[in-house]
């Protein structure tokens, strides 16, 4: 079953104030934690867990016309521990979209489990309401995309 991001207040309120002249709302990291088992609450300005990794977002495309695939991946390299939780943050450190999974996973490290696990996640931003700049950093590039606000998170698969 998918699980579904919550916009965060802050989120949204960053998300209210973006134009294509400026401001822009910059997602430029994610982070994994150690929560799970908990309904994220648009209240929230946290993981409710321990920080387990952070990094920045891999790649982007669009997955239809009002919603945009951010693709985040967890290296074979980190772990080993459990994960419940990934968030969304913008520029200036603001959490602007949380998920929690209802049990814990496991990450596998490839230097200590001798297996090359790479968790990716599929986070699906999808718009509307007036348009907007949307800043998304990435491993490869910054892209920046003229998109329509958006109104709710989701991830298909993970």
């Amino acid at each position: 079953m998918p699980t579904k991001f919550v916009l965060t207040t802050a989120g949204l309120a960053k998300a209210s104030l973006a134009s294509p002249t400026g401001p822009h709302i910059e997602v430029t990291s994610f982070k994994i934690g150690s929560g799970s088992g908990y309904t994220p609450l648009p209240t929230f300005t946290q993981l409710t867990g321990i920080e387990l990794y952070s990094g920045v977002p891999a790649s982007i495309r669009y997955y239809d016309s009002t919603t945009i695939d951010v693709t985040c991946e967890i290296p074979a390299s980190a772990g080993p521990w459990e994960y419940g939780e990934i968030g969304l943050y913008l520029s200036d450190g603001t959490l602007f979209a949380l998920a929690a999974f209802d049990t814990k996973r496991k990450k596998l490290s490839a230097a200590i489990d001798l297996v090359p696990h790479v968790p990716v996640f599929h986070c699906l931003l999808r718009l509307q309401q007036a348009p907007a700049s949307f800043v998304i950093d990435t491993s490869g590039n910054l892209d920046l995309l003229e998109v329509p606000n958006f109104g709710y998170v989701t991830a298909p698969k993970w």
